[in-house]
């Protein structure tokens, strides 16, 4: 009766409405930049010799990390998709929702006001992280987007290059000291594991639509989805070696939709390759940082409720079906 009334119940689509403008920001990449930012927080505890888990520290600096952080990104992805919010527009254009140039302007500023403030509250490293990710996104990315999103090589410099200042500010606010011992061999399994789910995320990308140009309409998607499978295999004898349960488990969780994907081929394969191992990660950091599982629960059930009743399609899920 419940799921009746949630799934079928009219009043949603006076509701949901509500919600255009924080989807307008594409809040879905938090999945992998929130996971990617306690990463980073781990990698500091276990370098410390400290075997991390259940951690139910909640400290105001860290809420300012995370709403300092993702302000900035919500900001960045407005400011370089303008092309995609007028497609977002046209999509919901029925239910007459228009965004005018000044209005798009002032929401950028604010997010990036808020992201700023959240993060000079916790030190002066991880704020002028915040201020590169800005600067990288108006000075580089937003000019020269065009040449970058044709180069697949130029895209990956780009996405992993801001993915890495989120490890960093992850790392640094545990423990800014640390930084100077660092051991980056406790990083490989996990930028392997990046590398991988990248490759997969272009492979599923061409199949999908084969007009994107990507390292998927380089080379065959089934030659990059086995290539993936390679750099895990690699990434988990590294994760062995040096010891780390958190890139072990998920590196071994994740390997059998990527051999599936690889003998089978078929897209449904694919997407598991991809959504499968988002999830093992969150799932996984989630028993670390339990109480990243607010925000995930809180945004995963949203975003289905909001893609139901206002878009007419079921996503966000874990249930893959053939077209």
């Amino acid at each position: 009766m419940i799921k009746r009334f949630f799934k079928n119940h009219p009043i949603h689509k006076k509701i949901v409405p509500i919600f255009d403008l924080f989807f307008f920001m594409s809040p879905m990449n938090s999945f992998l930049s929130n996971a990617i930012i306690c990463i980073g927080m781990y990698l500091a505890l276990f370098m410390a010799n400290s075997n991390p888990l259940f951690i139910n520290n909640f400290s105001y600096k860290a809420v300012c990390l995370f709403i300092g952080i993702q302000s900035i990104l919500f900001g960045n992805h407005i400011n370089s998709s303008r092309d995609s919010i007028i497609r977002f527009s046209v999509l919901i254009r029925k239910f007459k929702v228009k965004y005018s140039g000044t209005y798009i302007n002032n929401i950028i500023k604010v997010l990036y006001l808020l992201g700023i403030l959240c993060l000079a509250n916790i030190n002066i490293i991880i704020l002028f992280i915040g201020l590169v990710l800005i600067v990288i996104n108006i000075i580089i990315y937003k000019p020269y987007s065009k040449f970058i999103n044709k180069d697949p090589c130029f895209t990956f410099m780009y996405q992993s290059s801001n993915d890495l200042l989120l490890l960093i500010c992850g790392f640094i606010f545990i423990d800014l000291n640390s930084i100077d011992g660092i051991n980056f061999i406790l990083f490989i399994p996990y930028l392997l594991l990046y590398i991988s789910l990248f490759l997969a995320k272009d492979s599923l990308g061409f199949i999908i639509e084969e007009k994107l140009i990507n390292f998927g309409s380089i080379i065959n998607p089934s030659k990059l989805i086995f290539s993936s499978l390679c750099l895990l295999v690699i990434a988990f004898g590294f994760a062995i070696l040096i010891k780390d349960p958190l890139s072990s488990i998920i590196i071994i969780t994740s390997i059998p939709f990527f051999i599936y994907a690889s003998i089978r081929g078929m897209k449904k394969d694919f997407q598991r390759a991809l959504v499968y191992p988002i999830g093992i990660i969150n799932f996984f950091i989630i028993t670390i940082f339990p109480y990243l599982f607010i925000s995930t629960f809180i945004l995963f059930y949203i975003s289905k409720y909001y893609n139901w009743h206002r878009l007419d399609y079921h996503y966000p899920t874990f249930l893959v079906e053939d077209d």
